[in-house]
């Protein structure tokens, strides 16, 4: 009594009539009733909790705000429970994953690796398709490639040289460049050309004096036969007179006999220079077969040396040609157009190994996805079409809003990730390319981690919290 005399004093101090209070919180109930008694499903959870307004049983004024309290309780409760019952909430299932090109990220990679002399662009940096990233150095393969260009030169002077004596040149030509970079070797080739077009010309000249000896040889026998040839008609001639003089018996046979003996003698003599013309003649073939041989044979060693000679520039030219390949991969360039996601190497001087990745890019213009793990367990219940909701996961994701999407590929099987847990690559189609909040934007760019929220069902609350109870008294009830 004495705490309800001093509220009634404070009322009256501040103006308000001490049966005010009570009378709002009728009129409030009041409110609440009608909107109860109005709806006919809602009216008769009010009739089963609530009194109506001429309840005999209603207490005075100092109990009306207690009952209200309980009565709105049990209000709360009923929508609580209706809402369980007819509201539904979404079936999801939940993974992670991150923001991917449609058209994949390109790893830019060199394929004999080396010393990284410059990085030419940096991460974020749109590039355009030949534009150059960075500048490698192998000094092997520089200093082996100087090599082979200068042994290919020695090779190409060479075969000038080789192509000068069988042309039979009195000197071999040389371009200019090969003569302005290589001297020294132009000179060893010309001095060499001139002491082998010498010894040459040395020995086909012996071998000609040797055939013009044999030929004044052939042309004293040629003489002295013919001398002996008119001596000898001669003497027959005489031995024809004798012989007719000894038989008239005008001659001395003695006489006769000497001139026989003369005329066999000079027989002999011409035998025997006849013979010499036969080996004088043998002897000039042989000279000019050697002359001939000697010719021939040092063309035929030209041609041997200079087709090997041809075959090594023709093998150098084809190394030379993959150092040329090399020399222009120095400067990497970019195969596409698009943007450089990361330089997995960040230092000028560093060393890459052959094959290793420089850098990654991101094609341009190209739509993006979203990319995420889906459990085994959930393959089931996601199929291509389904809504998706997609959060963005950061330090400073809270406020903005999900952005929605559509499930668009599923991986045709299970694929395995670094700890060899199964899952199946699901993609999604993000409706929006940035998340917002309050009029800040954050781009969906490939990299950026994500949590997605496929739809597969809707279910009310009130099967989410009696499901598990309903399922273990249905495997209770069931027989093993």
């Amino acid at each position: 009594m004495v705490n309800r005399h001093v509220k009634e004093s404070s009322m009256a101090e501040q103006g308000m009539p001490m049966n005010d209070a009570p009378s709002r919180l009728g009129r409030i109930a009041d409110r609440i009733l009608s909107v109860f008694e109005n709806h006919p499903l809602l009216s008769r959870v009010a009739g089963f909790f609530l009194p109506g307004k001429t309840d005999p049983a209603l207490p005075g004024d100092e109990l009306l705000g207690s009952r209200l309290t309980i009565r709105l309780l049990a209000l709360m409760l009923g929508a609580m429970l209706l809402w369980s019952l007819f509201f539904p909430l979404d079936i999801a299932s939940h993974s992670t994953g991150e923001v991917t090109s449609l058209g994949q990220t390109k790893l830019v990679q060199h394929l004999e690796g080396g010393i990284v002399r410059r990085i030419l662009v940096r991460e974020g940096q749109r590039v355009a398709a030949g534009e150059p990233l960075a500048e490698i150095e192998r000094v092997a393969m520089m200093s082996e490639g100087r090599e082979t260009e200068a042994l290919l030169a020695a090779l190409r002077i060479r075969s000038l040289r080789l192509e000068a004596q069988l042309a039979g040149a009195d000197d071999m030509a040389v371009p200019e460049e090969l003569a302005r970079d290589f001297p020294e070797q132009i000179k060893v080739n010309r001095d060499l050309f001139i002491a082998q077009k010498s010894r040459l010309d040395s020995r086909s000249e012996e071998q000609q004096q040797k055939i013009q000896q044999r030929r004044a040889e052939e042309k004293e026998l040629k003489a002295r036969i013919g001398h002996v040839s008119s001596k000898l008609k001669l003497l027959r001639e005489q031995i024809a007179i004798s012989q007719k003089l000894m038989t008239e018996g005008l001659a001395n046979r003695y006489e006769h006999l000497e001139l026989l003996k003369d005329e066999q003698q000079l027989r002999g003599t011409l035998q025997e220079t006849e013979a010499s013309l036969g080996r004088v003649y043998a002897g000039l073939k042989q000279e000019q077969a050697a002359l001939t041989s000697l010719d021939s044979g040092g063309h035929e060693e030209l041609q041997k040396e200079l087709a090997e000679v041809r075959r090594q520039i023709t093998e150098l030219q084809e190394r030379l040609t993959k150092f040329s390949d090399s020399r222009e991969r120095q400067v990497v360039r970019s195969p596409i157009e698009g943007v450089v996601m990361t330089l997995q190497v960040v230092t000028e001087g560093g060393v890459i190994q052959p094959g290793g990745t420089l850098m990654t890019l991101v094609p341009a213009d190209e739509p993006l996805m979203i990319e995420t793990r889906l459990p085994v367990g959930d393959i089931g219940m996601v199929t291509p079409g389904q809504q998706a909701r997609i959060q963005l996961v950061s330090s400073i994701a809270r406020g903005f809003q999900p952005i929605d999407g559509e499930v668009v590929d599923i991986s045709p099987d299970s694929v395995l990730d670094e700890q060899r847990i199964p899952y199946f690559r699901v993609r999604i189609r993000p409706a929006q390319d940035a998340f917002e909040h309050s009029g800040a934007r954050y781009p969906l760019l490939p990299g950026v981690p994500v949590s997605v929220a496929i739809l597969t069902g809707e279910r009310s609350l009130f099967n989410y919290i009696a499901g598990p109870l309903t399922d273990g008294m249905n495997r209770s009830f069931s027989e093993p």
